[in-house]
């Protein structure tokens, strides 16, 4: 290291560093001095791992070029490959250092680590990151290893739909393995069960609160055609305001029936062709939480449970608009739908709640959108696409077989245990192995010294 200093600065030339290897070569061939002259060198570079930067990529790619252009050389040409080889060396050791740190315990992917939490089945690209996930994609060009990348992100997306309709029914204590039409028919009977169960023991009254809501509904509804603005209208009077008695009064059953009647057009409605209609459905459902609200505020007795219950109706609500939006397929959303719909029924002041991400249900579907994609993938015909592509898609599939592995139901389990569930004494070990990044500049500097 000396010597190649010394060259640098010009107290020594190249003819002195030929000299001094043809006159050490009959050393550095025994054992002995081999074994010193590697012991020197380290001593002489293990300082360079205390250079701030010396663990990232960048700064283990420039101390190691530092290091490449001070070993001693014969020739411009060897100086430049030291300089060049030693960048690569310690960027690849930095690089080497931080990847293996991640596999030992992956950070850096809050969105995946709260998906996890909620039961979603992520897969390995999804946890790793956007660059991971990018390679991925680009891997289910692939015939055969393709189709199970897809089926693979199909039930990502399904397994995140069943974590987003049982938010709805968290509160009530119910859950749901079902998905797209299937889930929320099933979300909405359980929630359907438990309001009705409470219905025979409540006293309904309406509320100026009560009155205000409709009326603000009402006023929404102007941006309707005026047709479906008369629609909304005759439907809140004869399904509601007719079925309260003089003194503001309703009977659990007679609410009941109401209820059942303002779901059914809620849901027909807003599964319509039209836009219109479809607006006219989610008005419908504002009725319907409105109505949810007085009932609560009327049964103080009972304001845990209906508030429960409310929790769940509003959480279905957003789900249930996602499922029936465009891009939506056979009732199965997407996180981009989601948050949507979130958007949708934030009914804070300029949609202040969204703004924040304070709104209902906004943080799973953010999680979802920062590590899932925005379409829901078809499962694939594995036998299809390799009868299309012959002999080259017969070799490319054979060539990435253990890549596709890791996406069967049984590799993406395995998968997700050993990316992100590591044992605590193993994660611990992740900050030394990424400091180990440090040491790159002086592995590098040894690989091109004398």
């Amino acid at each position: 290291l000396l010597r190649g200093l010394g060259q640098m600065v010009g107290l020594v030339s190249r003819e002195d560093v030929a000299e001094a290897r043809k006159r050490d070569e009959p050393l550095m061939r025994s054992g002995a001095g081999m074994a010193g002259n590697i012991a020197g060198n380290i001593a002489a570079l293990v300082p360079t791992a205390a250079i701030p930067g010396a663990a990232s990529i960048r700064g283990g790619a420039a101390i190691s070029a530092g290091l490449g252009a001070a070993s001693p050389s014969v020739s411009t040409e060897e100086t430049l490959g030291n300089i060049a080889g030693a960048a690569a060396l310690g960027a690849g050791g930095a690089a080497a250092a931080r990847g293996l740190a991640r596999v030992i315990s992956p950070r850096g992917q809050p969105a995946a680590q709260a998906l996890a939490r909620e039961g979603v089945e992520l897969t390995p690209g999804q946890m790793l990151g956007p660059t991971a996930r990018r390679i991925e994609e680009g891997l289910t060009s692939i015939p055969v290893t393709g189709d199970v990348i897809r089926s693979a992100q199909r039930r990502t997306v399904e397994s995140f739909n069943k974590a987003a309709l049982n938010r709805a029914l968290a509160p009530i204590g119910e859950s749901t393995d079902q998905v797209g039409y299937a889930g929320i028919k099933d979300v909405n009977t359980k929630l359907n069960k438990a309001y009705e169960s409470l219905l025979p023991k409540l006293k309904i009254q309406a509320d100026q609160d009560y009155i205000e809501d409709l009326m603000d509904i009402l006023k929404k509804a102007k941006v309707l055609p005026k047709d479906d603005w008369q629609q909304l209208h005759n439907i809140i009077s004869t399904q509601l305001g007719e079925k309260f008695d003089n003194a503001g009064m309703m009977t659990g059953k007679v609410l009941k029936g109401a209820e059942s009647e303002l779901g059914r057009l809620a849901s027909g409605y807003s599964r319509d062709a039209s836009f219109d209609k479809r607006q006219l459905g989610w008005l419908l459902q504002d009725v319907q939480t409105a109505t949810r609200g007085m009932v609560e505020r009327a049964n103080p007795a009972y304001a845990d449970q209906l508030s429960n219950v409310n929790e769940g109706w509003a959480n279905f609500l957003r789900v249930q608009r996602a499922a029936g939006a465009v891009g939506s397929k056979e009732g199965v959303f997407t996180p981009e739908a989601l948050r949507a719909a979130v958007k949708a029924f934030d009914r804070s002041r300029n949609k202040g709640s969204f703004a924040r991400g304070e709104a209902m249900m906004q943080d799973l579907a953010r999680a979802a959108e920062g590590a899932m994609g925005r379409t829901v993938p078809d499962s694939g015909t594995p036998f299809r696409s390799l009868v299309a592509t012959g002999v080259p898609g017969l070799l490319s599939a054979a060539a990435t077989a253990p890549i596709a592995a890791a996406y069967t139901k049984t590799g993406q389990r395995l998968a997700r245990g050993l990316l992100s569930e590591r044992p605590g004494a193993l994660r611990k070990l992740a900050p030394q192995v990424r400091r180990l990044g440090m040491l790159s500049p002086a592995i590098a500097g040894l690989a091109v010294a004398e």
